[in-house]
């Protein structure tokens, strides 16, 4: 039973390494090692939005990276690249929780029917400075 368990991880992390090199490739990589390097070390961006890139999970990603030699970046490490991923990540989070594949377009609509910012805060799951930010784009 352990040993089934274990070459059934193994067949999974081999899958998702299979799928790293072919999205490496479709990148124009040809060598896993560089391509990481390209995608993670040269460019600030972090390691969740790399990993939803190449269609792996993050532990998987770390492990890749490690084993190809590049150097993780400290947890906290808090780049622009990783602040606007967040910030992408929450406002999907929030279209989501309203059902609208343009949150903006939700906002502007729903401000137009009279809702306060509280009750546009309240309906998103998030706070009134966050939504006020948003409403400054329209």
């Amino acid at each position: 039973m352990l040993g089934e368990l274990a070459r059934g991880r193994a067949t999974r992390r081999s899958q998702a390494e299979l799928r790293v090199v072919e999205a490496l490739g479709r990148r124009g990589h040809t060598d896993v090692a560089a391509g990481l390097r390209a995608l993670y070390a040269d460019r600030p961006t972090g390691i969740e939005p790399l990993a939803a890139e190449l269609g792996v999970g993050k532990g998987v990603l770390r492990d890749l990276l490690t084993t190809h030699g590049i150097a993780l970046r400290p947890a906290g490490a808090n780049t622009a690249a990783g602040r606007q991923a967040r910030a992408h990540l929450n406002e999907q989070a929030a279209a989501r929780r309203v059902g609208t594949p343009d949150l903006r377009t939700w906002l502007h609509e729903r401000r137009r029917e009279g809702w306060t910012l509280a009750r546009l805060a309240a309906a998103l799951g998030r706070s009134v400075p966050w939504v006020r930010a948003r409403m400054t784009d329209l």
